[in-house]
């Protein structure tokens, strides 16, 4: 049944309000932020309370205390803590919530809870831990209700009715700053048990009722990180991976919470490692997938996802660390990516710098473009340039660009963008070494090429060669392609009748080459399988083959079929990476050569470690 505060006359207060019945008025001071007590435990759970006054991440203590960490998520999971405030505050001593809810609508309310729980006292109550309430003289009578060690409490709580359980920890700075700014809130004595509750800056002791808004409320509690989680990827999700030196690759990937996870092999070893770089930083949510690569310039792998809130940059730092950038904040006037992106790279003689290109909401597209400046707190700075204004200024319009876009840097150093419109037709934006602006060209209306759909995958040859691989609606893998001697024309190649290859998805596609000059394109089949096509120098008849990667798995595994789209890569040694989404959102790489027809395939979600 509702219920309503009674608001009582109040006064300043300066002694303890830990028992004091006085009605009370106080204000606290600002304290120091404290190390959180205990490591870091990356198979922990981590939950947000979204609270009034700030986001408030918490530490899940899942092996020290299961039951009382597994009662907690439930709640949190159903819900319960929504719109439920924090009502106790004892002066240097506790901040108490998880009882009771309030509302104009319902008044009082109790937090619905599942019954009482066993004790787990295990750890030592310490600043910035959360521990259970419970009643006087019963060990096992913990609900719902927790309060938050504003200060080392131990002397007194770990040795009295059985000791009181610590479950979690503050996790971080940002969110014990949150925690300390609720304590230092004026105290309000509305009657017992809310005779020492905080109140925001809206309470108004003269008021004839008790407004919602005097309290600090928790508005949502979400679990933000599980190592389960982590390692299971969000639903359509697209793994994208790249491969370096000594056996190194990275691949990059939305997880179950909608954040980075970055799987990293680590260098001469086959130990794969998985980081949440998102879990140390409160960072905007990405709205798409990510693109990963290895900068020439400083041997580092990458990472870029673009977010409501701009484009996130991961760097690789050291092994299994990364660190975290938002470009978009560092750039005046940058535009928000609201598409899929993909990055490019310019050649040596323009310095192996990189693009990140994607459309905005409007349709421009925009382009992120690395320099070779080092910013004094270290990495590359980064420019801003809207590809659509080079458009505007010779009357020509945005292409409705529909999915990702490809890109790349031809030999003599043109810089191309392409992708399909919505009518299936390849649209390209390109500048030439001697232009000054980008100018846009109908491939489709040039060539004669089909209709397509799913996407565009390039990949270049040692002779100059520009190949645009896409799919027609019959499941084809068209080719659309040009070498120097054709001068302006363009050629389209339906590769799939010539060499008798089963239908594709065009939504698969993606390609590589291999360090031997092989040229490759990985696909879906309509019977989700993966296959290459691929060809080599010297290869017989100097004709194209095709692979089914899935059947000749080696026998010991037992092959997974994979959805979406594809990412690809060879590394110097010549291994082929093809990574994708598979059943229940794991990560699955399938490794191994087509001239070797040698292939393995391992769950990355099951093998890595995290970290």
């Amino acid at each position: 049944m509702a219920r309503d505060l009674i608001l009582r006359a109040t006064k300043s207060h300066t002694g303890s309000s830990s028992d004091s019945p006085v009605q009370a008025l106080e204000t606290l001071e600002q304290r120091i932020v404290l190390a959180a007590p205990f490591a870091f435990d990356p198979n922990n759970t981590i939950v947000e309370l979204q609270t009034t006054m700030g986001s408030i991440r918490i530490e899940l203590f899942d092996s020290i205390a299961p039951g009382t960490v597994q009662n907690f998520l439930t709640l949190v999971q159903n819900d319960r803590y929504d719109r439920s405030f924090f009502h106790r505050h004892a002066t240097n001593f506790v901040i108490q919530g998880g009882g009771y809810t309030y509302t104009a609508e319902d008044g009082l309310g109790d937090v619905v809870h599942n019954g009482k729980i066993q004790n787990e006292y295990g750890r030592s109550n310490l600043a910035r831990t959360l521990a259970m309430a419970k009643q006087d003289g019963d060990p096992n009578s913990a609900t719902s209700q927790f309060f938050f060690n504003l200060a080392d409490n131990s002397s007194n709580l770990n040795n009295q009715n059985g000791g009181f359980t610590v479950f979690a920890q503050v996790y971080d700075d940002d969110s014990w700053a949150v925690v300390q700014a609720i304590a230092g809130l004026q105290i309000v004595n509305f009657g017992n048990p809310f005779n020492t509750t905080p109140v925001t800056e809206n309470f108004d002791p003269q008021a004839g009722a008790v407004d919602e808004s005097w309290f600090v409320y928790i508005n949502d509690a979400v679990v933000i990180h599980t190592p389960q989680g982590v390692l299971t990827s969000l639903l359509n999700a697209v793994p994208n991976v790249s491969a370096g030196p000594n056996g190194t690759a990275v691949v990059a990937v939305l997880n179950e919470f909608g954040q980075t996870t970055i799987y990293q092999r680590l260098s001469g070893s086959s130990q794969w490692v998985a980081v949440d770089p998102d879990r140390d930083q409160t960072l905007p949510t990405p709205s798409k997938n990510l693109v990963t690569w290895r900068d020439p310039k400083d041997s580092r792998f990458y990472a870029a996802v673009p977010t409501s809130g701009g484009l996130l940059l991961y760097t690789n730092t050291a092994a299994g660390v990364w660190t975290t950038r938002n470009i978009t904040s560092e750039i005046s006037g940058a535009g928000i990516i609201d598409s899929e992106i993909t990055q490019w790279k310019t050649n040596a003689t323009r310095n192996n710098v990189f693009r990140i290109v994607g459309v905005m909401a409007n349709g421009d597209v925009v382009q992120y473009e690395q320099t070779v400046t080092v910013l004094s707190g270290g990495g590359y700075r980064w420019n801003f340039k809207n590809l659509s204004d080079d458009l505007r200024a010779i009357n020509a319009t945005t292409p409705d660009f529909q999915g990702r876009l490809i890109a790349y840097s031809t030999a003599w150093d043109a810089w191309h963008i392409a992708g399909l419109d919505s009518a299936g037709q390849i649209q390209t934006i390109w500048r030439g070494p001697r232009m000054s602006q980008w100018v846009l060209s109908n491939l489709s209306t040039i060539t004669g090429a089909p209709a397509l759909s799913g996407g565009l995958s390039v990949y270049l040859t040692p002779w100059r060669g520009i190949n645009l691989a896409g799919v027609d609606s019959s499941g084809n893998l068209q080719i659309t392609w040009w070498i120097p001697r054709f001068a302006g024309t363009w050629v389209v190649s339906n590769l799939t009748s010539s060499i008798s290859a089963p239908a594709v998805f065009g939504e698969s596609i993606t390609s590589f080459n291999t360090p031997s000059g092989g040229l490759n394109i990985a696909a879906r089949t309509t019977d989700n399988d993966v296959v290459v096509f691929w060809w080599v120098p010297g290869a017989p008849g100097n004709l194209w083959r095709v692979q089914n990667v899935t059947t000749i798995v080696s026998t010991s595994t037992t092959p997974m079929a994979l959805s979406g789209e594809l990412s690809a890569t060879a590394s110097g040694d010549g291994i082929t990476s093809i990574v994708g989404r598979g059943p229940g959102g794991k990560v699955v790489r399938y490794f191994g050569s087509v001239t070797g027809q040698t292939w393995s395939m391992e769950d990355l979600s099951s093998i890595a470690t995290v970290v």
